[in-house]
């Protein structure tokens, strides 16, 4: 793991790191613990959250964001960089499990799930052929480490290719990064969401021409995508759940036929679509679908069970590929999806992402990361309100900067880490 803290040199955080694991030792007794772990500084929580799994404690990383209340006596460590707590009586672990994150909660209260090694390292395993990674990869992102996919593609990856992993604290100095030699001789692996693909857009020309986009979940319309491509730059969308330990499908094709489709599912990964009420929901059955937790870590539901019933709504064509259309909260408006929305305003919204929402038959909110001017939402509402057949009124705008499905929790670094 690279470190790009701007308050810190690599020593400096390798001594924390030493002084922060003697004290937990001290704290810890000499078997495997049940642990929570609240990272704020990415490299040092990194650092630490490694050398604990290699005693094989049970690990849940829990985001900043999740106010969950923990006894004080149970306290391991307390830094800026990061707390931990013991969750258990008697300090030991318990269940199959080795690793527990949040799901983002939002369609519901955050969930906590459990993956075992074999669950982790077959997750892994995916990730190394998609991303096409050698000696020569480097894997980038500015998003959180209590993110599944920052988590398991970035952290995790990098560890199981013995690969760097370089996270920074802002996008903008991720750009300015990527001009620099060292990484323009590099195959580049960059974890997006939409505020940072919005930055890629404006610097596009400062990627090294070896670049692989995995989009996030990011909501492109296949315009955008076509226009990222004759920028050189790979943008590739895939799909998986903090259930599914971050990963079942991904665009291997990357071409006219796959574009605005999340891909075929990974080995062993199988898609099917439930129709429940009008509405096409997706369930997948994976070998990787974790264990339900509390929150100090008991086992809900086993992760025996192989099909999961998600909260998304799909269309998979002839030849096996899966479409995200829409979440369980969305209607169809006259047989559109919000999908199929988000590409027909395509032509206005060029490269940028927009979230559509459909919370009723009749109505549609659009979220953006970027301001769309009153021209832009007039012509938008307009083509909305022709093809669709709703009332002008019923189509409403919001501008955010937060992730489109992460808003429950806080997915932004919190500290200048590296």
């Amino acid at each position: 793991m690279i470190s790009l803290n701007k308050k810190l040199n690599a020593q400096e955080e390798w001594l924390k790191v030493k002084t922060y694991l003697d004290k937990i030792n001290e704290s810890l007794p000499h078997f495997p613990c049940r642990l929570i772990i609240i990272p704020r500084h990415e490299i040092i929580s990194s650092r630490v959250i490694t050398e604990l799994q290699k005693n094989g404690h049970q690990l849940i990383i829990k985001p900043v964001g999740l106010s969950t209340e923990y006894n004080i006596f149970n306290q391991v460590l307390k830094e800026e960089e990061l707390e931990i707590f013991s969750l258990n009586s008697d300090k030991s672990r318990e269940g199959e499990w080795d690793i527990a994150l949040y799901t983002s909660g939002s369609t519901g209260k955050p969930k906590l799930y459990g993956y075992t090694t074999p669950q982790i390292e077959k997750t892994l395993s995916w990730y190394k052929e998609i991303y096409r990674i050698d000696d020569n990869t480097v894997i980038i992102s500015t998003l959180p480490l209590s993110y599944n996919f920052t988590f398991i593609a970035g952290l995790k990856l990098s560890q199981y290719c013995d690969i760097n992993y370089c996270n920074f604290a802002d996008h903008r100095d991720l750009i300015t990064a990527l001009s620099t030699p060292p990484f323009r001789k590099q195959k580049v692996i960059l974890l997006a969401n939409p505020i940072f693909l919005n930055e890629i857009a404006k610097n596009f020309e400062e990627l090294p021409e070896n670049t692989l986009v995995d989009s996030g979940g990011a909501p492109l319309s296949k315009s955008a995508l076509q226009w990222f491509r004759s920028k050189n730059i790979d943008v590739r969308e895939g799909y998986g759940l903090t259930e599914t330990c971050s990963l079942t499908h991904f665009d291997k094709e990357g071409n006219e036929k796959s574009i605005g489709s999340v891909g075929h599912g990974m080995p062993g990964v199988e898609t099917s679509l439930v129709m429940k009420e009008g509405k096409p929901f997706i369930q997948i059955s994976s070998p990787n679908i974790g264990c339900e937790l509390d929150d100090k870590g008991h086992t809900l539901r086993a992760s025996s069970r192989k099909n999961l019933m998600t909260s998304d709504l799909g269309d998979i064509d002839q030849d096996g590929r899966l479409t995200i259309l829409g979440r369980s909260s969305d209607y169809s408006i006259n047989g559109v999806w919000p999908r199929q929305i988000l590409d027909l305003i395509s032509p206005i919204l060029g490269h940028r992402c927009a979230l559509v929402m459909t919370p009723s038959d009749h109505e549609i909110i659009i979220k953006s990361w970027d301001l769309l001017d009153q021209e832009e939402r007039n012509k938008i509402s307009s083509l909305l309100s022709d093809t669709l057949k709703i009332d002008f009124k019923n189509i409403q705008y919001i501008t955010t900067n937060v992730t489109c499905h992460s808003y429950k929790l806080d997915r932004k670094i919190n500290v200048s880490a590296g």
